[in-house]
């Protein structure tokens, strides 16, 4: 799957927790850049980015283990927040393969439209 996004918005959930799964190709070997964007710098939540390298269409969903993007310089999970990231995004990307991609947010802010983007690249090619 070269392209994907993912949504998260207060139309959906004010608690959206984790998203919908996004299966990528990992046997290729290819790396994938990951953004993340808001529709508002008034959208308050906190979002993290998760990755796992169980393929999910060879282990069950309740199997797989999940893994959170590390924030710069150490171990300590990232989390991003709208009001820090929303002019310009945040971009992530894996040089290594992995398997799978899902967002993962806390509650967002109710009241209007508010939402939370996840756009996923992956090259094709041989």
């Amino acid at each position: 799957m070269p392209y994907a996004t993912i949504v998260q918005s207060t139309a959906v959930s004010t608690s959206p927790g984790a998203s919908n799964v996004i299966g990528l190709n990992w046997v290729a070997g290819r790396p994938t850049t990951v953004a993340l964007s808001w529709n508002s710098s008034n959208v308050l939540c906190l979002s993290q980015i998760q990755y796992s390298l169980d393929d999910v269409q060879r282990v069950r969903s309740s199997l797989m283990v999940w893994n959170a993007v590390p924030s710069s310089n150490s171990s300590t999970p990232a989390f991003y927040a709208s009001s820090t990231f929303y002019d310009v995004g945040a971009t992530f990307s894996f040089l290594s393969p992995i398997a799978a991609l899902r967002l993962f947010s806390t509650s967002i802010t109710a009241g209007g439209s508010q939402s939370v983007s996840m756009d996923v690249l992956q090259p094709e090619g041989g």
